[in-house]
C-alpha cells in the first residue's frame, strides 16, 4: 500500500479524547493558522506561501534573524 492511501485509511490522531483522520485534524489546524487554500490560489502559490511562513516562523522560534539554510524569502 502507498504511503498516501495508508494515510486515508489508517492514520488518525486523538485530540481532547476524539479520534479523527490525520487529514482532517491537519486541515483544521492549518485553517486555524490561515495557512489553508486562499481563494483562487494554485497549489504552487499555496507550497510557496506555507515554506515562507514555515521559515519565518522557524527564524522567531530560534531568535535568529535571518536564516542561511535553504530557500531565503520574505513573508507576504
Amino acid at each position: 500500500m502507498c504511503a498516501p492511501c495508508w494515510v486515508d485509511n489508517y492514520s488518525t490522531l486523538t485530540v481532547d479524547g476524539v479520534t479523527r483522520p490525520f487529514k482532517e485534524v491537519l486541515r483544521d489546524k492549518l485553517i486555524e493558522l490561515g495557512l489553508w487554500f486562499k481563494d483562487g490560489e494554485t497549489r504552487e502559490e499555496w507550497h510557496e506561501r506555507i515554506e515562507v511562513e514555515g521559515r519565518s516562523s522557524l527564524r522567531r522560534y530560534t531568535g535568529r534573524e535571518k536564516s542561511k539554510v535553504g530557500v531565503h524569502k520574505e513573508p507576504t
